[in-house]
């Protein structure tokens, strides 16, 4: 049997869908292809006569060959118990068959990382008569490049501005977000962890809500306040047991259909914003490439999407991984892509001006070849995504946030921490926090 790759299956297949005329004459929306946890590709595919089948069958195990499954490479509906739930699956994505608008449905069967490939959640976008307050995900592929820290001032620039800010520490598997806005004993009793276990059990009420939520004393003196629902509470005994059973999908008790992580995340945090009423959410992510980090930086809608980065091969690997996988199944992109901002997190105290040129040339790179869309000769850009290099409004157009050594052990608790040196703030964040008031048109209400 020939040898195929994990990594030359989808294309071989996709290339072979490409020209089939079989699939032609059927209709490339008849067919669903499927990728088991093996990574194996089988094809679902409509009635078919059994000499169609038997010459689909060949050609599809002699492309593809130790990728698919020899004894059952082509199925059809009434090999599934039901097969509305193939055709119909929520996961469902589309695989490009080639330049034109042809495509064909794509299940990809892995343990996670569905959601990279899924699209804003409606039911949290604005509507007429029903804004919602501004939203900020901060996210990076690696921890240490300052992504909390530029949070807590981000917090408390607004807050000092006369704005309500709500924070969110979804970093559950590596909380310390809430530390830094809340001393242990002005933190609430219990944290957003809780109303995970809580809704699994039918208990995620509006008391629970208030009882995750507290003011940071922080902004005490300030026109504006901060409010901050920690990762867990002072009345914390078993956050490890709780934390493994977090992303599980559940039915809540006394219902029968079961919800996945984003949609009971996104209950809460529906719940969140109608009780707080924020002028700006803040929402510290997971680091890397796991499914909680997806929720935030995919599924959001209406959000400010900061991409933390470091000039490094390991940043713009890790982003092109990214990138690429999101230009693969592109249905879905259009529902975010406007919101990404990429952040310069860790501007040198030498050598800045070489540095600018480096990382704007390495960021624009890694757009240009991903995410950016081609104009094609003669036509105007309209809707197409795409920026020039030297654009200050484009996504790959960094604001850059100054590294100084008096940001590296960072306590806003402490008296003479750079969280309250002003002059500091400004020199190393001004041009972080004006890209975000831009992006988001946020207008001060006050200022001390």
């Amino acid at each position: 049997m020939k040898i195929i790759r994990f990594n030359q299956g989808l294309e071989i297949a996709r290339s072979l869908l490409a020209e089939s005329e079989l699939v032609r004459t059927k209709g490339a929306e008849n067919f669903v292809l499927l990728r088991d946890l093996y990574g194996r590709l089988r094809l679902l595919c409509p009635p078919l006569t059994s000499q169609e089948c038997e010459v689909m069958k060949n050609a599809w195990i002699e492309a593809l060959g130790s990728s698919t499954d020899v004894d059952r490479p082509i199925l059809i509906d009434s090999d599934f118990f039901n097969s509305t739930e193939v055709r119909a699956n929520p996961l469902l994505q589309y695989l490009m068959l080639d330049d034109g608008p042809r495509e064909i449905s794509f299940v990809d069967r892995g343990v996670i990382g569905a959601d990279w490939l899924q699209g804003a959640f409606p039911e949290l976008a604005s509507t007429e008569g029903n804004q919602h307050p501004k939203r900020i995900v901060f996210f990076g592929l690696k921890g240490g490049v300052g992504r909390t820290t530029a949070l807590c001032l981000t917090a408390r620039h607004f807050a000092k501005q006369g704005l309500k800010v709500l924070v969110l520490d979804m970093d559950l598997e590596s909380p310390g977000l809430s530390s830094l806005l809340l001393p242990l004993t002005e933190r609430p009793p219990l944290g957003i962890i809780d109303w995970f276990m809580e809704d699994g059990l039918g208990q995620a009420s509006l008391d629970l809500l208030d009882k995750m939520v507290s003011f940071s004393p922080l902004a005490s003196n300030w026109p504006g306040i901060i409010r901050v629902a920690p990762a867990f509470g002072r009345e914390e005994t078993g956050y490890i047991p709780k934390l493994s059973r977090v992303y599980a999908d559940l039915a809540r008790q006394g219902e029968s259909k079961q919800q996945s992580f984003p949609e009971r995340f996104f209950r809460m945090l529906r719940h969140l914003e109608e009780a707080e009423k924020p002028d700006v959410v803040l929402l510290d992510s997971r680091a890397g490439m796991h499914d909680i980090a997806a929720t935030l930086l995919v599924r959001l809608p209406d959000a400010l999407r900061l991409l933390f980065a470091s000039h490094s091969p390991q940043t713009w690997e890790g982003y092109r991984c990214m990138f690429e996988h999101w230009r693969s199944f592109p249905r879905h992109l259009a529902t975010f892509r406007d919101g990404l901002q990429l952040v310069d997190a860790m501007m040198p105290e030498t050598g800045r001006q070489e540095h600018r040129e480096t990382f704007s040339a390495a960021a624009y790179s890694l757009f240009n070849e991903t995410l950016y869309e081609d104009i094609p000769p003669g036509s105007e850009s309209g809707d197409i995504f795409n920026f020039q290099e030297a654009d200050s409004d484009a996504p790959h157009s960094a604001p850059s946030i100054m590294w100084d050594r008096k940001f590296m052990e960072f306590d806003p608790n402490e008296a003479n921490s750079s969280f309250h040196d002003e002059d500091l703030i400004r020199l190393c964040y001004s041009d972080f926090l004006s890209c975000i008031e831009e992006r988001l048109q946020i207008e001060p209400r006050s200022e001390l």
